[in-house]
């Protein structure tokens, strides 16, 4: 579906959604203390005047009382002093103003140079602190709050707050942003020291466009389909601005393009997300040419600093934007191209953006060992969080393809790069815990995997991560509680993970949510409630994604089960008890089909679901339909062991799974005997 497989050789960072700060003149200020000095000037000279006066006429009236002229020159001296004062006092409040502007300026150079030049390294915390004070500072000296590029750093104090889980102060702030320039468009720019209104008008729509898609990343989940129209449609709306201020082509555009893929992606709209990051992605790749032109061009020595520093913010987003296409392949289960965009993008990550001069790689493994012995001589390498990400995303796509012992190596060495979880990195943390769980589950370590999946929620709960995040972890906790025979623990699990959503929630993890509900209705052997978690989970997936979703697979299990187990309780042979059965068999059977085309990733869903079928047909006498499932079974048991690097000749499944079939022999031949 997706055109992009060629020209992945570079990326780039998240770029800056904001101009960058303008000095003010000093112009207006100086010629108004200018005026002051004249006037004090001349009112000197005049003194002076009036004195001379005075004086003559003091010696035209020769006056003999010396008491009278001792008292004459005081007052003459007492003037003196203080239109001197004035005169000095004068000078003083104006080269005081000049000295403390000038020492303010310097000071907001500095944040700013210091902000700029460790971007990247600077924790929230420390950037927060940073842009409060700058804030501050450049309120101060310009006497406005909204002096010129005031939004970007409102912008990058929100991002802050985020970063620190502060999401209802971050969202205040860019409300406070969207109402500020909403009321200065209304009523004209009128911003000091901007010559060109009509261009500032444009910068401010950008700025206005900017924020809306801040908002949208920053949106955790979508509680209804209400929210999450609105959300597609704030996305839209900043796209449609970009297009009126010819910003069609420019890194804002690749901004919103990505920002509304990954809205969908929320969603579960894989194809429409796959559609506006393809776009992105294109656009990107032009800007990137466009700076290689500059780059060799023969004036690029005269802004050969600023090229090269647009180079990396394009690298980086560059990488994040193959990761995403690596994830938007994965869930399509187009297995080739995923493994060649997380290729691509952890390339960028491990040579590019970390200033290393190594070759491009062709092998992810070939990068994922390189990764791997970047830690081992640099136990405390300092790593991006979207290389991390990165990273999560690739042991994520080894797990679930069943490609475990991978898996597993990058998610430990990912695990390691963070040392230790705090209040930036936990939701990475919390998720590679996650995967290594899930991963050491598939090994059928179930003990190891509970003992990590406890660790994921007891981060997840200390920091307060996402809840999304929060509720996959709970999902796989309920399945081992399950394992352990804790039915009950197991259900208040999963009843928790479903309060964290409102009813018909439009995120595809409230789908298998409801799912994992039904599924232990089904060991509670209640029946008709189960089908009831089953249709709701069925109906939403077939909503967002279509009918063949492995989702979809999932409730189709359920509801198959369900009225297979319906059917044997109605006594009478009735035609009734035919039809339930026979729509229950067609689900299973359904379901079987749709995990086949996902076959890399569903292999253990397959094996169960031929596991059930096999146990029905056997339940009523069907023996050859029985050991034909048993044989499936068998089949996808081996391709299972050998995906995790397990022998089929130890396995006890495998071992059962052959003394069945050897008994249903017997019981077809004893059978066909009568």
């Amino acid at each position: 579906m997706l055109n992009i497989t060629t020209k992945v050789q570079r990326a780039f960072s998240m770029k800056a959604l904001c101009d960058q700060y303008k000095q003010l003149s000093l112009n207006q200020n100086t010629q108004q203390t200018k005026f002051q000095f004249g006037t004090m000037t001349s009112q000197i000279l005049e003194s002076n005047k009036q004195q001379s006066i005075i004086i003559n006429k003091q010696q035209q009236l020769r006056l003999n009382s010396s008491r009278t002229q001792h008292s004459f020159r005081l007052s003459l001296q007492q003037k003196d002093k203080h239109f001197s004062s004035l005169f000095f006092k004068s000078q003083n409040t104006f080269f005081t103003s000049v000295f403390a502007n000038n020492k303010i300026q310097k000071r907001i150079s500095l944040i700013e140079q210091e902000i700029e030049s460790n971007m990247d390294s600077m924790n929230a915390q420390e950037l927060l602190d940073k842009i409060t004070e700058l804030i501050n500072l450049k309120t101060e000296f310009h006497q406005d709050s909204q002096y010129l590029g005031y939004i970007s750093d409102l912008q990058k104090k929100s991002n802050a707050l985020y970063s620190l889980r502060k999401t209802d102060q971050a969202l205040s702030i860019l409300k406070q942003i969207e109402t500020q320039v909403e009321n200065t468009l209304a009523s004209g720019v009128n911003l000091k020291s901007v010559q060109d209104k009509k261009q500032e008008t444009i910068n401010l729509k950008i700025e206005y466009a900017n924020t809306i898609l801040m908002r949208a990343q920053m949106q955790d989940m979508y509680h209804n389909e209400q929210e999450a129209s609105q959300a597609i449609q704030d996305c839209l709306k900043a796209i449609k601005i970009l297009e009126e201020t010819k910003q069609a082509e420019s890194d804002h555009m690749v901004v919103a393009q990505q920002t509304l893929g990954e809205t969908f992606y929320k969603l579960g709209y894989i194809k429409e997300s796959a559609q506006s990051i393809e776009k992105a992605a294109f656009l990107l790749e032009q800007l990137i040419s466009e700076i290689q032109e500059k780059q060799n061009s023969k004036q690029s020595k005269h802004n050969e600093q600023e090229n090269e520093q647009n180079m990396r913010h394009l690298t980086l987003r560059q990488a994040i934007l193959f990761e995403t296409l690596g994830n938007l392949h994965f869930d399509l289960r187009n297995m080739q191209q995923a493994e060649m965009f997380f290729t691509a993008s952890l390339n960028l990550w491990e040579n590019k953006i970390q200033n290393k001069n190594q070759n491009n790689l062709n092998s992810l493994d070939e990068l994922v060992q390189q990764s791997t012995q970047h830690n081992i001589e640099n136990s405390k390498r300092n790593i991006h969080p979207l290389h991390m990400r990165c990273l999560n995303s690739i042991g994520t796509f080894y797990s679930t393809s069943g490609q475990t012992i991978k898996a597993l190596q990058v998610l430990s060495n990912a695990k390691k790069y963070m040392h230790s979880a705090n209040i930036e990195n936990a939701d990475n943390y919390s998720w590679v815990l996650l995967n290594m769980a899930k991963s050491y589950y598939k090994q059928q370590q179930y003990g190891t995997s509970f003992e990590l999946t406890l660790e994921s929620e007891q981060v997840a709960r200390q920091f307060q991560i996402s809840v999304i995040n929060l509720a996959q972890i709970l999902e796989h906790k309920s399945s081992l509680l399950t394992m352990q025979a804790k039915h009950k623990e197991s259900e208040e699990t999963i009843n928790e993970a479903l309060s964290l959503f409102k009813e018909n929630s439009q995120e595809p993890i409230y789908c298998r949510l409801l799912f994992s509900r039904g599924m232990q209705c089904i060991q509670n052997e209640q029946f008709e409630k189960a089908i009831e978690y089953a249709q709701k989970s069925k109906h939403l997936v077939e909503t967002i994604r279509g009918e063949n979703d492995e989702q979809v697979g999932d409730a189709l299990r359920i509801m198959g089960m369900a009225y297979c187990s319906i059917s044997f309780r109605i006594s009478n042979k009735t035609s009734e008890k035919e039809d339930t059965f026979n729509y229950g068999i067609m689900c299973l059977e359904k379901a079987i089909q749709i995990f086949s085309i996902n076959h890399e990733t569903r292999l253990q869903d397959q094996e169960a679901i031929l596991g059930d079928l096999a146990n029905i047909y056997e339940y009523t006498n069907n023996w050859k339909k029985a050991i034909m499932s048993y044989e499936q079974q068998r089949s996808v048991r081996i391709q299972i062991l050998e995906s995790v690097g397990l022998p089929a000749n130890t396995d006890q499944i495998i071992t059962l799974i052959d003394e069945k079939i050897q008994q249903l022999y017997a019981k077809k031949n004893k059978s066909q005997a009568k």
